[in-house]
Order: structure tokens, then sequence, then C-alpha cells
């Protein structure tokens, strides 16, 4: 087995990783184990160990016999100080390189091994719909000198696919992810597919001192009471009668890390009734909960009608099972469960309908009683719960008598689903709920539409000068020395020929004059006129203009200046041009002013016509 081993010439014994030794074939295990040794780390603490053996290592084509210590420590394997001086090694730490006898090993830093680790599915693994499983990853990189590393997962929660958190061992580069689908469509994990991180930690767990049985079989002695949380001593011994000596190990860690989740006494709970009469071992710190609103509590009165039980009991136990056989996918659900049947392969079922595949995932909830087929789960309100699986045929009747009967009332979804799933049961239920309700003439018509409807927006299309013309106004500005203000920009939507003139207001008068002096004057008429709903275009003055030269004036739609924004854009970059120019008073602005505007339309084309 091959291993990466850590020199450490400040190490006096040469040490071996407990997991590495116990992975080791049995017919491969050293004959004798030594045991009654005691070592000390560095900083004085001591460490139990399990003994010590002497072990065959292997380096380059060459074999020699070491004696290790069996402990847990930070690497899969030291190297120590007695190894080095028995062979008379020389380290070369500038460059890297151990000479043992002969030949040179080059060796790597452990302050240059990277500790964190992208892991990725080996295969592509389908996962069924609300389910999970494990399955085994690879390590992308060489992580064969950790021993202890968590698992970081890095998929998003939107992807409704989960990897759990978990304390692994990466030294033989694979690794078992525990994964979650919490949907109800099928899921693949296609190869390659980066799961997680797993990261270097500390060590959690503490060895405990070991006897030998047998020549070869390591025992670990059980735990005393006082190396255990007193109040989880009943809870420990009570465990691990079928726990192998490691898991043991794993659990003894476990408690001591955790003991703070778990109430020194009964007292510690928030209530303290019980259902049973037997004293538990250990109790879990309650947590309060938020008292329901008054919403959930009508969801609850609604949760408890009788409606759903008075309509079962007037069908008889020959009429609902022959509706049962009459559902192709709940016929073969019962017949199979009937005969107690185990669950179904998943290579046996993938090409089934997805509603065959929802009662698969859900197999251990299914029960048959009196030969109907009953589907069994835990409600906050009633406790066990155990509602009728409904056949196809019987569908459109239930929600009729639960949503749309007089005295259902017409409630909406969340209270339609509490009465269904209280009674009755079916794959895809919650689907074909929220269609029903969404459906319901009576409801839709009282109700009426959320968001009332919009025209959708359409593109104005032109082909000649002049044919639409934008204007619009860029301020308040910085009033500059010759008393301006704003800017009033005016474009052509055909050839897009921007004009912009400086104004000391804003008022009507002063765009009409500027307006049909500046720009009717020198370009002509323009066939239609686009602004916004600004006072001085909507004035009685700027709309005489407009009847008198037979301009046809349109605006903007209010609160929405994307429906012109050419002219909006056009102010944007005027600002940008200015802003680079003016003083640092931005009083001069108007003097740059005709010069942005040139250099405007020099950068943007022209559309040229040719005669």
């Amino acid at each position: 087995m091959s291993v990466n081993c850590l020199i450490d010439t400040g190490s006096t014994l040469s040490v071996i990783h407990i997991r590495k030794c116990l992975s080791i074939p049995e017919s491969q295990r050293p004959d004798k184990i030594y045991e009654g040794i005691q070592s000390k780390l560095a900083n004085g603490e001591i460490i139990k160990t399990m003994g010590q053996a002497d072990f065959n290592i292997k380096i380059n084509d060459k074999i020699w016999k070491q004696r290790f210590v069996i402990a847990e420590i930070d690497a899969p394997a030291i190297i120590g100080y007695n190894f080095l001086y028995s062979k008379n090694c020389k380290l070369d730490i500038r460059h890297s390189k151990l000479t043992i006898e002969d030949f040179e090993i080059v060796c790597q830093k452990e302050s240059q091994m990277s500790s964190i680790f992208k892991i990725a599915s080996e295969q592509n693994v389908i996962l069924p719909p609300n389910s999970e499983t494990i399955i085994m990853s690879e390590v992308l990189g060489d992580s064969s000198h950790l021993m202890d590393a968590m698992i970081e997962p890095i998929m998003k929660q939107d992807n409704e696919i989960l990897v759990a958190r978990a304390l692994v061992d990466p030294s033989n580069g694979r690794i078992p992810l525990r994964i979650a689908n919490f949907t109800s469509f099928e899921r693949t994990l296609y190869k390659s597919t980066c799961l997680a991180e797993c990261d270097l930690c500390d060590n959690i767990l503490e060895i405990e001192n070991t006897e030998r049985t047998s020549r070869k079989v390591f025992k670990i002695k059980d735990s005393k009471a006082d190396e255990v949380p007193e109040h989880l001593v009943t809870l420990f011994k009570n465990s691990i009668s079928n726990l192998t000596e490691e898991q043991r190990i794993q659990m003894k860690g476990v408690l001591k890390r955790q003991a703070e989740a778990f109430a020194n006494s009964k007292n510690e709970l928030e209530t303290k009734e019980s259902n049973t009469e037997e004293e538990p071992s250990c109790y879990l710190r309650a947590v309060k909960t938020a008292e329901p609103d008054s919403t959930i509590r009508e969801e609850i009165e609604i949760e408890s009608t009788e409606q759903g039980v008075n309509w079962t009991q007037s069908k008889t136990t020959e009429e609902i099972l022959a509706a049962l056989q009459q559902d192709d996918t709940i016929a073969i659900i019962l017949k199979l469960k009937s005969e107690n049947q185990p669950k179904p392969k998943w290579e046996d079922i993938s090409l089934e309908s997805k509603q065959f595949k929802t009662y698969w995932a859900q197999w251990d909830r299914l029960r048959v009683i009196n030969g109907l087929l009953y589907r069994e789960w835990v409600s906050n309100v009633h406790g066990n719960v155990k509602p009728l699986i409904l056949p196809l045929c019987w569908h459109d009747q239930v929600l009729k008598m639960l949503h749309d009967d007089p005295v259902a009332g017409h409630f909406g979804i969340h209270r339609t689903l509490a009465r269904v799933s209280s009674r009755f049961y079916w794959a895809g239920y919650k689907e074909t709920i929220e269609i029903w309700c969404k459906c319901c003439e009576i409801c839709s018509a009282r109700k009426g539409p959320t968001r009332h409807p919009r025209g959708p927006m359409k593109q104005y299309l032109v082909g000649a000068p002049l044919e639409r013309v934008a204007i619009d106004i860029l301020g308040p500005l910085p009033e500059t020395k010759n008393k301006n203000k704003y800017i009033l920009v005016i474009t052509d939507y055909f050839s897009r020929w921007a004009e912009s003139y400086p104004m000391p207001d804003q008022e009507a008068e002063t765009v009409t004059r500027i307006f049909v002096g500046e720009f009717i004057a020198r370009f002509g008429l323009p066939r239609q006129v686009h602004t916004d709903q600004g006072r001085q275009f909507e004035s009685h003055l700027f709309q005489s203009l407009c009847q008198t030269f037979k301009i046809d004036k349109t605006r903007t739609t209010a609160l929405h200046p994307q429906s012109d924004g050419m002219v909006e854009r056009l102010n944007r970059t005027i600002e940008d041009i200015l802003s680079k120019f003016i003083a640092k008073d931005q009083r001069d602005w108007d003097l740059h002013l005709p010069l942005a505007i040139m250099a405007y339309r020099q950068v943007f084309p022209i559309i040229r016509l040719s005669l």
C-alpha cells in the first residue's frame, strides 16, 4: 500500500496513522503488536497510542523493516529521527532532498502542499426525485498527505440538490458523498461535475488506549463513565452495542463535541409532557416556535372538516378497490405492497411514469389497510395521518366537493390544499389543486386579475428626414455667466441629426421661439414632433403652433421615458462631453455646447442619401 509520509527530524519515533494501519489488508498486517508505549507531542501533550509494530517500508525498490508507533496524528505516516539516524540519512533542506545510502529522494515542503481540493463525481449518476443517496467521488489532485478534511458543498441551493457536510479521510483519493434531490423530478449528475470542496481541519477525535485480544485484531477498551459527559453516559452505553471499535471512538468524539446540544435534564425542556411511559436517556433542547397567525388557524380549522370523511364513508370498500384497480399506476403499487414486495430498484422503474416515480420515492410511507392503499405522514395538528390514495377517476369529484361546493366556499389554493391533504393523496396533487383553483370561473370572475393588462409597446418606423423629430429639455444645469440653465435638445429619428440650444428657462414661450427661429427656419417643418408630457409641450401655445404648421404632436407615456429613448440617450452623451471640458465652477458649459454637439455629429454615423 502506498503511503505519503512526512519527514520530521523533530519526531523521535516513526508513527503511522491508526486508520492507515487498519486499512492494510489483514494478511499483510504485522504479526505482533507491542503495547504499553506512551508518546508526547512537541507541546508536551500526551497522546494515547494503540501500540507499536514492525512494518516493511519500500523506497526506490529497497525494503527496510522499521518499527512504527500506531497513533492518531495529522499525517498518514511520519518518518522520524530513529529511521533517519539508523540509515545515515542526509537531509538537504534548501533543495528539499533526502539522501538514503546511495540514492536521493526529491521531497516537497509541507507548506507548499495544497490543503483544499475540489471533489467531483466519478461517473454519471441519476438522482431519483425526493430521495437521497451516497455516491463515490474523486478528489481532484493529490490529497494523500491529508487524513482529516471537512466536506464543504459548493453547489447552489437554488439547484435543489444538496451535498451534506461531513468529516472524511481523503488520503486515498476517493470520498463518499451524501447527495439529496428535493425536487419532484429526476436529476442527473454528470461525470466530473464539481460537487464540493474538502478542506484540511484539525483532529477532532481522541483515540483511547487499546488492548489486543488476538494476534491481528485490535480492540478498543470500553469507555469509563467520566470520559463522556455525565448526562450522555446512558445514551452512549445504549448505542455502542452494535458499533465497531472505530465507530465507538467516533461516536464518543461526537458526544463530547456536541454535549451542549443536549439538555442536562428533562427540566430544561419547554414542555414536560411525554407520550411514552419510559424515560428517555437524554433530551434535546426545545426550540420555541412562533404562534400560528390567524390565516394558519383558519387553515387548521378547514383541514379538520368532516366532508372528506363523509364522502369516504359513502363509498364501499369494493367501490374504492375497483377504482384503484382502474388506475394503472396505483394498481401496480397496490399489488406490490399487498404482496410485501421490497422496494424496486431504480433501474427497474427508471422508464416508468412521473406518477409512478413519485410513489416509488415514498415507498416506506405507503400502507395497505383492509386492501386499500394509504399514505402515512405526520401532521403538526393531527399527528399521524393516513389519507387515502385517490385514483384518477375521482380527482374532479373530490375537488368539486372541497372547493366548488357551496359548503366549501371557493377558498384559495392553500386552504383547498389543507382540506385535500388531510383526507386524500395522489401523485402531483398540489399541481392539480393549483390548476383547478386558477381555472375556476367563479373565483376568477370575483377576484379579477392582480395586474391590469397593458398593450405592448411597438417600434416606430420612419423613412425620410424630418418625418419624426424628438424634442426634450436637459436641465436644470449650473447657471452660466450668460444666465443659461437649460438645453433644448432636438434630434431627427431618420438621419439622427442632433441640435442643441442653451436656454435661460424652460417656459413655453422660450421653447416655442427657439424651436421656430432656430430649427424650423433652418431645416424646415417636421411632419411629426414627439415630446414628453412637460408643461411647456402641453401648453396652449405649443399646441397652437403644431396646429398652425400642420404638425402631428405625439407624447410619451407618463413615467416611462423609455418611449423616447433616443433623445434621452443623447442627453446623457451631451452631459458626458461637457463634463470633460467645463471649468471648475461649471459656469461655461454653454460656450462648449456647440463644439460638443459637433463632436457628436462627427462620431455618430449619418445616413446619406444617394441621388
